[in-house]
């Protein structure tokens, strides 16, 4: 079976990671995947080296429908439709060049290309939705896109909500990376910390609804921590949030960019930060756990089905000095770090990459037989 997979992104998010992961245990499960990319994302060549095809393909920047002020602008909403139609044609061209069974969108703006294509060359269109939409208007366009779709995956309730014939299958932990273990002290200081000094990792890129100037702000009233912050962050927002967390930090805060060792960067750390306003599943989250390491995250959709069952403490959503002081009480204490190190561990055991592949590649062929 053959599966055509759409991703729209420059850079590498969590959806972009969930991808990469199950790509050889689906193939392991008799599912071939073919990625379908921009020809400079970043995705394609780590793709590539774990030897999968990837078809190098034009798409839009962006389709964005919000001015620059945040406002919903009737002429991007023209423009985001014409590059809609065309982008529905070149997937559906896609699929006819790679012989797919099944096309998957992986990504937010491609999940109308996907549905469409779909129904325009008779092969099954899937939506894997990884996070919450804008509401209004992003929340419409998703719930249409799921109405022309054959099947939608979702990674968590929050995120299913509204759409039509939608499983939801939670994301997980690939064991062989996160799990625990010592801290390496080489990669602790390359991180930014020595060995008596409380290293907070954050794991995010500089995108609007992961609030990362909220974290900065918290950590900049503990001020015996050290910070790094993983992720691409080379783009403009990301080079203004980074001028003003080294506005607030100084030199406590070390951007480390995307790492491939992201495991052991998570067993060299102390306690995670996370300030996401929403998400489909805290996958970061969960994979933290999994290392051992305590997180201190805000209560909001996505989070709370990780964090609720232990492992870490969470603060309402905005409240950058209750997150502060939250942070501040696992500094104070390594004996309760210890101790939600050990619940994390038990809780992250639920979530395993063997089990989401699985279920993954059940939905991927009960849709095909539909066909």
């Amino acid at each position: 079976m053959r599966l055509l997979a759409i991703d729209d992104a420059f850079d590498i998010g969590g959806a972009e990671h969930v991808l990469l992961r199950l790509a050889q245990p689906l193939a392991e499960r008799g599912i071939d995947v073919v990625l379908a990319t921009h020809p400079t994302a970043a995705l394609v060549s780590l793709w590539r080296e774990t030897g999968f095809q990837a078809v190098p393909t034009a798409m839009p920047r962006d389709r964005s429908i919000r001015g620059p002020q945040g406002q919903v602008s009737p002429l991007r909403i023209l423009n985001s439709v014409r590059l809609t139609a065309g982008q529905s044609c070149a997937v559906a061209r896609l699929i006819v060049q790679t012989g797919a069974d099944v096309v998957l969108a992986n990504s937010h703006w491609t999940h109308l290309d996907v549905a469409t294509a779909g129904r325009m060359t008779g092969i099954p269109g899937i939506l894997y939705v990884h996070d919450l939409p804008l509401p209004g208007i992003g929340q419409r366009l998703r719930t249409l896109a799921s109405a022309l779709a054959t099947t939608t995956i979702a990674v968590g309730p929050a995120a299913a909500a509204g759409l039509h014939r939608a499983v939801v299958i939670p994301n997980g932990v690939d064991n062989t990376q996160f799990y625990p273990g010592p801290a390496d002290p080489q990669l602790r200081a390359d991180l930014g910390a020595g060995p008596d000094e409380v290293l907070v990792v954050m794991v995010c890129r500089p995108d609007p609804v992961k609030q990362a100037d909220q974290a900065f702000a918290a950590l900049s009233q503990v001020p015996q921590v050290k910070v790094a912050v993983l992720g691409d962050w080379d783009s403009p927002q990301g080079a203004d949030l980074r001028a003003e967390a080294e506005r607030l930090l100084g030199e406590r805060v070390r951007f480390a960019g995307h790492r491939c060792d992201l495991g052991a960067c998570l067993r060299a750390a102390d306690v995670l930060v996370h300030t996401s306003r929403s998400e489909g599943f805290g996958l970061a989250l969960a994979e933290a756990l999994s290392c051992g390491l305590p997180v201190v995250a805000y209560k909001a959709d996505g989070i709370e089905p990780v964090l609720g069952h232990g492992g870490g403490l969470m603060v309402p959503g905005q409240d950058v000095d209750g997150l502060a002081e939250a942070i501040r009480s696992l500094v104070a204490n390594p004996r309760r770090r210890r101790a939600l190190s050990v619940d994390g561990i038990r809780v992250a055991r639920r979530w395993t990459l063997d089990e989401q592949a699985d279920r993954v590649a059940v939905a991927l062929r009960r849709t095909r037989s539909r066909s």
